[in-house]
């Protein structure tokens, strides 16, 4: 069973999963390297019996291309579903800014770095309804059905720009839907400031504003929290469109 061919197999298999996870949300830095080595490993097991065989690469140098194109390719299936869990990092950061909160910086433990408020808990609040909604099953799947795409190294690096930017203006404006609420009740504080100070100059009506739109634009985030799994159904369907269009490429 253990022939070379099945090696070479596994060696890619591992190889695609492990950089698929790398780039994935919550299977990053946050999660440690054995486990994300082991459910490589897991995944690579499983997808290896179901691949051609696979001839053996004369050397070292083809072997490292090989791998190469493999990491490639687990980066751009990871990195889709990453910038689907970003678009809900980018509508927290836009609030963050509206309402005065962008310098108030928090650890976010998924992507090891510091992050304002509501940036970090939108990315949580995603991340956790892309899990809830089976998003790692369609990740999962795009996996195993990769093996099945004859993109060519040179095939790989020309098909994913024009999935990728397409794709990333949909999240872009998902992320500008998202945080609509918050801009529209800031903006309307901004207009009412400005009006204010038009007129009576004196009472400083901008420095007054700021209690009111940290105030009005929590209380508009809260309220258009229930619109985040509306976001998240979305995301998925730009994403399956996606890795369809990424995979059913020849």
């Amino acid at each position: 069973m253990f022939t070379p061919e099945f090696l070479i197999g596994f060696f890619c298999a591992f190889v695609r999963a492990s950089a698929m996870l790398a780039s994935a949300p919550s299977f990053g830095v946050s999660v440690p390297v054995s486990v994300r080595v082991l459910l490589a490993a897991i995944l690579g097991a499983t997808a290896a019996p179901m691949l051609p065989a696979a001839p053996v690469p004369e050397s070292w140098l083809g072997l490292i291309l090989l791998a190469g194109h493999h990491a490639a390719f687990g980066l751009v299936l990871g990195g889709c579903l990453q910038m689907l869990a970003q678009a809900f990092t980018a509508a927290g950061s836009i609030a963050d800014l509206q309402i005065g909160l962008s310098s108030a910086q928090l650890f976010n433990p998924s992507m090891g770095a510091n992050g304002a408020p509501l940036g970090l808990f939108k990315n949580m609040l995603g991340v956790t309804l892309i899990f809830s909604m089976d998003g790692h099953h369609l990740i999962f799947n795009a996996f195993y059905k990769s093996f099945q795409s004859t993109l060519t190294p040179a095939q790989l690096a020309e098909q994913t720009p024009t999935v990728i930017l397409p794709m990333a203006a949909q999240f872009l404006g998902l992320s500008l839907q998202m945080a609509l609420p918050i801009i529209a009740a800031t903006f309307l504080i901004d207009l009412a400031a400005g009006l204010i100070n038009k007129a009576v100059p004196q009472t400083q009506p901008f420095l007054l504003a700021l209690p009111a739109k940290l105030s009005l634009g929590l209380l508009a985030a809260a309220l258009a929290l229930p619109a985040a799994a509306a976001g998240v159904t979305r995301g998925l369907g730009i994403l399956t469109e996606a890795y369809t269009g990424f995979l059913g490429a020849r």
